[in-house]
């Protein structure tokens, strides 16, 4: 099984994520009947939604979530992703400090890790895209 975990903080765009939750799931319950809950049918993936501290955050919209639990605590992964956040419109985050030691150790263990659209941002403050061709949302040049 794939383990996902997914990094949010305040004012993250939390669609991007949830978007990707959703397809994990489906594809889960899919798997599952299509495997007629044999003994292949253990789900493909597990996601689960961090944050720094492990604190509830609230959304670019105004949602409050509770994560699963705190980032540094995360010791068993397959995949990262990285919520973006409204660029031009908000400040950089300012939960990115804390976010790269653990990205940066993450990667170092061979964990891939993934930034959806402005989060490339976020991703390009750990160094891990130096030399590296990288893309996000058209609009952010």
């Amino acid at each position: 099984m794939v383990k996902v975990t997914m990094v949010a903080y305040n004012g993250c765009l939390f669609s991007s994520l949830e978007l990707l939750a959703d397809a994990f799931t489906i594809s889960n319950l899919w798997h599952k009947k299509l495997k007629e809950e044999g003994p292949l049918a253990e789900p493909l993936f597990e996601t689960n939604v961090v944050t720094v501290k492990g604190k509830p955050f609230v959304t670019n919209s105004g949602i409050r979530v509770q994560p699963d639990g705190a980032f540094e605590d995360v010791r068993d992964t397959d995949l990262i992703l990285i919520a973006p956040y409204l660029f031009g419109v908000h400040e950089f985050p300012e939960a990115i400090p804390e976010l790269i030691p653990p990205l940066i150790s993450n990667y170092k263990n061979n964990v891939r890790i993934g930034a959806i659209c402005t989060a490339a941002f976020i991703l390009a403050r750990t160094g891990l895209l130096d030399g590296k061709i990288a893309t996000t949302n058209w609009q952010v040049t």
